[in-house]
Protein backbone atom coordinates (compact mmCIF):
# COMPACT_ATOMS: atom_id res chain seq x y z
CA UNK A 1 0.00 0.00 0.00
CA UNK A 2 1.27 3.76 -1.02
CA UNK A 3 2.94 5.30 2.47
CA UNK A 4 1.43 8.48 1.37
CA UNK A 5 3.25 11.47 1.53
CA UNK A 6 6.75 10.21 0.88
CA UNK A 7 5.17 8.65 -2.27
CA UNK A 8 7.14 5.31 -1.72
CA UNK A 9 5.46 1.65 -1.49
CA UNK A 10 5.59 -1.16 0.41
CA UNK A 11 5.42 -4.76 -1.54
CA UNK A 12 1.95 -4.99 -0.68
CA UNK A 13 -0.33 -3.77 -2.97
CA UNK A 14 -4.26 -3.02 -2.26
CA UNK A 15 -6.59 -4.07 -5.33
CA UNK A 16 -10.56 -3.58 -5.32
CA UNK A 17 -12.46 -6.29 -7.34
CA UNK A 18 -16.56 -6.70 -7.59
CA UNK A 19 -16.80 -4.40 -4.04
CA UNK A 20 -14.03 -6.99 -2.64
CA UNK A 21 -11.09 -5.09 -1.40
CA UNK A 22 -7.85 -7.48 -1.10
CA UNK A 23 -3.96 -6.59 -0.11
CA UNK A 24 -1.51 -8.88 -1.72
CA UNK A 25 2.19 -9.12 -1.39
CA UNK A 26 3.18 -7.81 -4.99
CA UNK A 27 6.10 -10.00 -5.24
CA UNK A 28 4.33 -12.96 -5.32
CA UNK A 29 1.00 -11.88 -7.37
CA UNK A 30 2.12 -9.30 -9.58
CA UNK A 31 -1.10 -9.96 -11.51
CA UNK A 32 -4.61 -10.60 -11.16
CA UNK A 33 -5.85 -13.57 -8.07
CA UNK A 34 -8.67 -16.17 -9.11
CA UNK A 35 -9.85 -18.87 -7.24
CA UNK A 36 -10.90 -21.98 -7.73
CA UNK A 37 -13.40 -24.50 -6.19
CA UNK A 38 -15.58 -27.28 -6.82
CA UNK A 39 -17.35 -27.36 -3.26
CA UNK A 40 -18.19 -23.49 -2.71
CA UNK A 41 -22.20 -23.04 -3.28
CA UNK A 42 -21.50 -20.30 -4.84
CA UNK A 43 -19.06 -20.98 -7.62
CA UNK A 44 -19.72 -21.25 -11.49
CA UNK A 45 -17.59 -21.88 -14.87
CA UNK A 46 -19.24 -19.09 -15.98
CA UNK A 47 -18.09 -15.00 -17.18
CA UNK A 48 -18.13 -12.89 -13.92
CA UNK A 49 -16.89 -15.54 -11.99
CA UNK A 50 -13.45 -16.42 -10.25
CA UNK A 51 -12.61 -13.34 -8.71
CA UNK A 52 -13.55 -14.21 -5.17
CA UNK A 53 -13.15 -17.22 -2.95
CA UNK A 54 -16.89 -17.11 -2.27
CA UNK A 55 -17.38 -16.86 -6.14
CA UNK A 56 -14.78 -19.15 -7.61
CA UNK A 57 -14.35 -20.50 -10.65
CA UNK A 58 -15.70 -24.21 -10.47
CA UNK A 59 -12.84 -26.00 -12.26
CA UNK A 60 -9.21 -25.59 -12.96
CA UNK A 61 -10.01 -26.52 -16.88
CA UNK A 62 -12.63 -23.51 -17.15
CA UNK A 63 -10.02 -20.94 -15.68
CA UNK A 64 -7.85 -21.39 -18.45
CA UNK A 65 -10.06 -22.07 -20.97
CA UNK A 66 -11.92 -18.78 -20.34
CA UNK A 67 -8.99 -17.28 -21.58
CA UNK A 68 -9.79 -14.60 -18.46
CA UNK A 69 -6.04 -15.53 -17.50
CA UNK A 70 -2.33 -13.63 -18.34
CA UNK A 71 0.83 -13.69 -17.97
CA UNK A 72 1.87 -13.21 -14.18
CA UNK A 73 -1.59 -14.05 -12.49
CA UNK A 74 -2.35 -16.15 -9.90
CA UNK A 75 -4.80 -19.30 -9.65
CA UNK A 76 -5.68 -20.20 -6.08
CA UNK A 77 -7.09 -24.00 -6.16
CA UNK A 78 -9.30 -23.90 -2.45
CA UNK A 79 -9.01 -27.22 -0.09
CA UNK A 80 -10.70 -29.76 -1.09
CA UNK A 81 -11.49 -28.68 -4.55
CA UNK A 82 -11.56 -32.28 -6.70
CA UNK A 83 -11.65 -32.24 -10.28
CA UNK A 84 -12.37 -35.10 -12.70
CA UNK A 85 -9.64 -35.67 -15.53
CA UNK A 86 -11.74 -37.37 -17.98
CA UNK A 87 -10.57 -36.60 -21.45
CA UNK A 88 -7.09 -35.60 -23.21
CA UNK A 89 -6.41 -32.47 -22.52
CA UNK A 90 -8.95 -31.86 -19.70
CA UNK A 91 -6.89 -29.36 -18.35
CA UNK A 92 -4.84 -27.89 -20.81
CA UNK A 93 -2.32 -25.08 -19.46
CA UNK A 94 -2.32 -23.07 -22.52
CA UNK A 95 -1.54 -19.27 -21.36
CA UNK A 96 1.90 -18.64 -20.29
CA UNK A 97 3.03 -17.32 -16.78
CA UNK A 98 0.38 -18.23 -14.60
CA UNK A 99 0.74 -19.71 -11.31
CA UNK A 100 -1.46 -22.06 -9.60
CA UNK A 101 -0.78 -22.82 -5.97
CA UNK A 102 -3.27 -25.54 -4.00
CA UNK A 103 -4.53 -24.70 -0.30
CA UNK A 104 -4.92 -27.11 1.73
CA UNK A 105 -2.41 -30.05 3.03
CA UNK A 106 -2.88 -33.87 3.43
CA UNK A 107 -6.15 -35.14 2.04
CA UNK A 108 -7.45 -31.29 2.35
CA UNK A 109 -5.40 -30.46 -1.15
CA UNK A 110 -6.99 -30.18 -4.84
CA UNK A 111 -7.18 -33.85 -6.11
CA UNK A 112 -7.65 -34.28 -9.92
CA UNK A 113 -8.73 -37.66 -10.30
CA UNK A 114 -7.77 -39.92 -13.11
CA UNK A 115 -10.88 -42.25 -14.79
CA UNK A 116 -9.86 -42.71 -18.32
CA UNK A 117 -7.36 -43.89 -19.86
CA UNK A 118 -6.61 -40.90 -22.13
CA UNK A 119 -7.05 -38.36 -19.02
CA UNK A 120 -4.48 -35.97 -19.62
CA UNK A 121 -3.21 -33.08 -17.66
CA UNK A 122 -1.04 -30.85 -20.30
CA UNK A 123 0.95 -27.98 -19.76
CA UNK A 124 1.16 -26.51 -23.13
CA UNK A 125 2.62 -22.67 -22.76
CA UNK A 126 5.83 -21.79 -20.97
CA UNK A 127 6.21 -20.68 -17.84
CA UNK A 128 3.93 -22.03 -15.66
CA UNK A 129 4.09 -22.92 -12.68
CA UNK A 130 1.69 -25.30 -10.46
CA UNK A 131 2.04 -25.93 -6.52
CA UNK A 132 0.75 -28.58 -4.22
CA UNK A 133 -1.57 -30.50 -6.51
CA UNK A 134 -2.93 -34.07 -5.65
CA UNK A 135 -3.08 -36.36 -8.67
CA UNK A 136 -4.60 -40.25 -8.54
CA UNK A 137 -5.18 -42.99 -10.56
CA UNK A 138 -8.90 -43.87 -8.55
CA UNK A 139 -10.90 -45.54 -11.72
CA UNK A 140 -10.06 -49.27 -13.34
CA UNK A 141 -7.92 -48.14 -16.12
CA UNK A 142 -4.39 -47.54 -16.64
CA UNK A 143 -3.76 -44.11 -17.68
CA UNK A 144 -1.47 -43.42 -20.44
CA UNK A 145 -0.19 -39.79 -19.77
CA UNK A 146 -0.93 -38.10 -16.36
CA UNK A 147 0.56 -34.91 -16.57
CA UNK A 148 2.49 -33.78 -20.03
CA UNK A 149 4.78 -30.46 -20.17
CA UNK A 150 5.69 -28.90 -23.29
CA UNK A 151 6.35 -25.49 -22.67
CA UNK A 152 9.24 -24.17 -21.97
CA UNK A 153 10.28 -23.11 -18.14
CA UNK A 154 7.65 -24.81 -16.85
CA UNK A 155 7.91 -25.29 -12.64
CA UNK A 156 6.15 -28.45 -10.79
CA UNK A 157 6.72 -27.93 -6.58
CA UNK A 158 5.37 -30.76 -4.32
CA UNK A 159 2.64 -32.61 -7.45
CA UNK A 160 1.98 -35.76 -5.92
CA UNK A 161 1.18 -38.50 -7.83
CA UNK A 162 -0.78 -41.70 -6.45
CA UNK A 163 -2.05 -45.08 -7.48
CA UNK A 164 -5.49 -46.89 -5.65
CA UNK A 165 -4.90 -50.45 -6.56
CA UNK A 166 -3.33 -52.72 -9.15
CA UNK A 167 -5.67 -51.67 -11.84
CA UNK A 168 -5.37 -47.98 -10.90
CA UNK A 169 -2.28 -47.15 -12.31
CA UNK A 170 -0.16 -43.98 -14.48
CA UNK A 171 1.56 -45.76 -17.30
CA UNK A 172 3.66 -42.54 -17.32
CA UNK A 173 2.62 -40.19 -14.42
CA UNK A 174 4.67 -36.84 -15.32
CA UNK A 175 6.24 -36.97 -19.09
CA UNK A 176 8.70 -34.19 -20.12
CA UNK A 177 8.45 -33.80 -24.03
CA UNK A 178 9.33 -32.22 -26.72
CA UNK A 179 9.55 -28.31 -26.16
CA UNK A 180 9.73 -28.71 -22.25
CA UNK A 181 13.75 -27.25 -21.61
CA UNK A 182 14.39 -26.26 -18.69
CA UNK A 183 11.63 -28.18 -16.93
CA UNK A 184 12.19 -28.01 -12.95
CA UNK A 185 10.24 -30.43 -10.76
CA UNK A 186 11.08 -29.63 -7.30
CA UNK A 187 10.22 -32.22 -4.74
CA UNK A 188 7.58 -34.72 -6.55
CA UNK A 189 6.01 -37.74 -4.83
CA UNK A 190 4.73 -40.85 -6.39
CA UNK A 191 3.11 -43.83 -4.71
CA UNK A 192 2.82 -46.92 -6.91
CA UNK A 193 0.85 -49.59 -6.26
CA UNK A 194 1.26 -53.85 -7.42
CA UNK A 195 0.70 -54.12 -10.99
CA UNK A 196 2.60 -54.26 -14.18
CA UNK A 197 1.20 -51.30 -15.90
CA UNK A 198 3.89 -48.83 -14.83
CA UNK A 199 6.55 -47.41 -17.39
CA UNK A 200 7.79 -44.67 -15.00
CA UNK A 201 7.20 -41.93 -12.57
CA UNK A 202 8.84 -39.62 -14.48
CA UNK A 203 9.88 -39.40 -18.39
CA UNK A 204 12.29 -37.45 -20.02
CA UNK A 205 10.87 -37.85 -24.06
CA UNK A 206 12.74 -35.50 -25.64
CA UNK A 207 15.90 -34.39 -26.62
CA UNK A 208 14.98 -31.36 -23.97
CA UNK A 209 17.88 -29.39 -21.89
CA UNK A 210 18.03 -28.47 -18.65
CA UNK A 211 15.67 -30.66 -17.05
CA UNK A 212 16.37 -30.13 -13.40
CA UNK A 213 14.84 -32.46 -10.58
CA UNK A 214 15.18 -32.29 -6.89
CA UNK A 215 14.24 -34.06 -3.78
CA UNK A 216 12.01 -36.77 -6.17
CA UNK A 217 10.47 -39.32 -3.90
CA UNK A 218 9.22 -42.01 -6.08
CA UNK A 219 7.85 -45.58 -5.52
CA UNK A 220 6.21 -48.11 -7.98
CA UNK A 221 6.96 -50.97 -10.47
CA UNK A 222 8.25 -49.43 -13.56
CA UNK A 223 9.35 -51.62 -16.40
CA UNK A 224 11.73 -48.98 -17.55
CA UNK A 225 12.99 -47.08 -14.73
CA UNK A 226 11.62 -45.23 -12.06
CA UNK A 227 13.48 -41.94 -14.02
CA UNK A 228 13.72 -42.53 -17.39
CA UNK A 229 14.67 -41.10 -20.46
CA UNK A 230 14.55 -42.56 -23.89
CA UNK A 231 16.26 -39.46 -25.51
CA UNK A 232 19.47 -37.23 -25.88
CA UNK A 233 18.65 -35.04 -23.80
CA UNK A 234 21.24 -32.35 -22.60
CA UNK A 235 22.45 -31.32 -19.25
CA UNK A 236 20.09 -32.92 -16.88
CA UNK A 237 20.45 -32.28 -13.33
CA UNK A 238 19.17 -35.07 -10.39
CA UNK A 239 19.53 -34.40 -7.43
CA UNK A 240 18.92 -36.13 -3.77
CA UNK A 241 16.54 -38.58 -5.93
CA UNK A 242 14.98 -41.19 -4.17
CA UNK A 243 13.49 -44.14 -5.72
CA UNK A 244 11.75 -47.65 -4.96
CA UNK A 245 12.14 -50.25 -7.86
CA UNK A 246 9.93 -52.75 -7.34
CA UNK A 247 9.87 -54.32 -10.63
CA UNK A 248 11.21 -58.13 -10.89
CA UNK A 249 13.42 -58.14 -13.15
CA UNK A 250 14.05 -54.21 -13.83
CA UNK A 251 16.53 -52.98 -11.52
CA UNK A 252 17.16 -49.43 -12.29
CA UNK A 253 15.74 -46.56 -10.60
CA UNK A 254 17.22 -44.11 -12.84
CA UNK A 255 17.54 -45.23 -16.04
CA UNK A 256 18.80 -42.56 -18.55
CA UNK A 257 19.38 -42.45 -22.40
CA UNK A 258 22.75 -43.54 -23.57
CA UNK A 259 23.24 -40.08 -25.13
CA UNK A 260 21.63 -37.97 -22.10
CA UNK A 261 24.49 -35.73 -20.17
CA UNK A 262 23.45 -35.18 -16.50
CA UNK A 263 24.61 -34.86 -13.69
CA UNK A 264 23.30 -37.01 -10.24
CA UNK A 265 24.23 -36.04 -7.22
CA UNK A 266 23.24 -37.83 -3.66
CA UNK A 267 20.94 -40.56 -5.25
CA UNK A 268 19.30 -43.40 -3.84
CA UNK A 269 18.21 -46.50 -5.17
CA UNK A 270 16.36 -49.72 -3.90
CA UNK A 271 16.19 -52.27 -6.46
CA UNK A 272 13.76 -55.48 -6.03
CA UNK A 273 16.73 -58.11 -7.00
CA UNK A 274 19.46 -59.21 -4.67
CA UNK A 275 22.16 -59.75 -7.15
CA UNK A 276 24.86 -58.27 -9.22
CA UNK A 277 22.65 -56.29 -11.56
CA UNK A 278 20.41 -55.36 -8.59
CA UNK A 279 23.27 -53.17 -7.86
CA UNK A 280 24.96 -52.57 -10.99
CA UNK A 281 22.16 -51.67 -13.08
CA UNK A 282 20.46 -49.29 -10.29
CA UNK A 283 21.54 -46.54 -12.08
CA UNK A 284 22.48 -46.59 -15.67
CA UNK A 285 23.46 -43.04 -17.17
CA UNK A 286 26.55 -43.93 -19.42
CA UNK A 287 26.72 -40.18 -20.28
CA UNK A 288 26.78 -38.99 -16.78
CA UNK A 289 28.31 -37.58 -14.09
CA UNK A 290 27.41 -39.92 -10.74
CA UNK A 291 28.39 -38.38 -7.55
CA UNK A 292 27.87 -40.30 -4.39
CA UNK A 293 25.42 -43.00 -5.35
CA UNK A 294 23.79 -45.38 -2.69
CA UNK A 295 22.26 -48.65 -3.49
CA UNK A 296 20.24 -51.26 -1.55
CA UNK A 297 19.28 -54.37 -3.70
CA UNK A 298 17.90 -55.66 -0.50
CA UNK A 299 15.62 -54.93 2.56
CA UNK A 300 17.52 -54.33 5.78
CA UNK A 301 20.74 -53.58 4.13
CA UNK A 302 22.54 -50.07 4.41
CA UNK A 303 23.01 -48.06 0.72
CA UNK A 304 26.57 -49.37 -1.21
CA UNK A 305 28.80 -46.53 -1.79
CA UNK A 306 30.47 -48.21 -4.55
CA UNK A 307 28.77 -48.62 -7.63
CA UNK A 308 30.01 -47.65 -11.28
CA UNK A 309 33.47 -46.85 -12.21
CA UNK A 310 35.71 -44.72 -10.08
CA UNK A 311 37.40 -41.67 -11.69
CA UNK A 312 41.09 -41.69 -11.60
CA UNK A 313 44.31 -39.67 -12.30
CA UNK A 314 44.95 -39.93 -16.03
Amino acid sequence: MASGASGKYTPLFANSAHGIQTVVDISETPGNVWFVSSTATGGSDASGYGRRPDKPFATLAYAYSSDVLAANDVVYVMPAHVETIGSAGAVTADIAGVTVIGLGAGAARPTFNFTTTDGTMLITAASNKWVNLLTVANTAIDVVDGIVVTGADCTLVDIHGREDGTTKQFVLWVRLHTGAARARLIRPRFIGAAGDAGVAAIKISGVIDGVHIEDAWCVGIHSSGTIFSDASATDTMIVRAFCRQGHATKDSGIALAAGNTAVLIDCMIQSATNDADGFNLAIVAAAAAVYNPLIVNLAGEKGGATWGTASAAA
